[in-house]
């Protein structure tokens, strides 16, 4: 157990034998726990000396791993109380067909959402293309802001084909999207493609007043099309906060 009587993560002692410092196998093994949700914002970590027993280091090493992600705004070392894990980038690994929601809540957050528009209209040429439908022909358009622990992360606009998603238009799309569709219309997404783009925030024109920051903000700008058995479900676009999300990549060779 832990001063603060939560059970003892699984951490594996380091390994001496390594070429890498042993300060930098902590710190490594610190980070990679905070960014995948294992500490989550606000949690405090072991102590210098529980962690200095878990890793079977000095708390001279502890210390310096400590330092380094403090330095980096991972955590917060307050006297006399400990070390505490600091609000950080959402960060998401290769995304499958998952909702945002869901993606977010995987990471322990509390998700929020603001609607700010719902309507349907004609298809844009464009919209037509992606959703495999005429042009002009009706498609629901729901723009939506989207928070994690209240502040700003997204804006995200969706676009669905409105002879699939009859009523869509008076629906409450405060939560998942993509589990209103499963639960109301049966319809679940099995695959998707996306494409992201680095952007300023004034690719959206409500975004820097939406997103608290001034035009020349960087974001990431993801456009996906998702689909399942019949065609296309949705083409959405996402303007997302470059300093509140982050994505990783696992590289393989061969």
């Amino acid at each position: 157990m832990t001063t603060d009587g939560k059970p003892a993560p699984s951490i594996r002692a380091v390994h001496r034998a390594s070429p890498y410092p042993l300060y930098w196998q902590v710190e490594h093994d610190l980070r990679q726990r905070i960014e995948s949700g294992v500490w989550h914002p606000g949690d405090r970590l072991p102590s210098e000396q529980e962690l200095s027993d878990l890793y079977g280091a000095s708390r001279i090493t502890i210390r310096q791993a400590l330092g380094n992600i403090a330095s980096d705004g991972l955590v917060s070392r307050e006297p006399g109380r400990g070390t505490f894990v600091r609000n950080h980038k959402q960060t998401q690994g290769v995304r499958l067909t998952a909702s945002f929601t869901e993606e977010m809540m995987q990471l322990g957050y509390d998700i929020g959402t603001r609607v700010l528009l719902q309507e349907i209209g004609p298809a844009t040429a464009e919209i037509a293309t992606h959703l495999a439908i005429e042009k002009g022909a009706p498609v629901h358009r729901v723009d939506r802001l989207r928070l994690t622990d209240g502040k700003p992360l997204a804006i995200q606009r969706a676009c669905l084909p409105a002879d699939r998603f009859p009523g869509l238009e008076t629906a409450d799309l405060t939560g998942s999207l993509y589990r209103y569709l499963r639960e109301t219309y049966g319809v679940v997404p099995t695959q998707a493609d996306e494409v992201i783009h680095a952007c300023l925030v004034s690719a959206d024109e409500q975004a820097p007043e939406l997103f608290e920051v001034d035009v020349h903000h960087p974001c990431f700008l993801m456009e996906r099309i998702s689909s399942d058995d019949i065609g296309p479900v949705d083409f959405s676009r996402s303007l997302v906060r470059s300093d509140r999300y982050q994505i990783r990549l696992g590289l393989r060779s061969g």
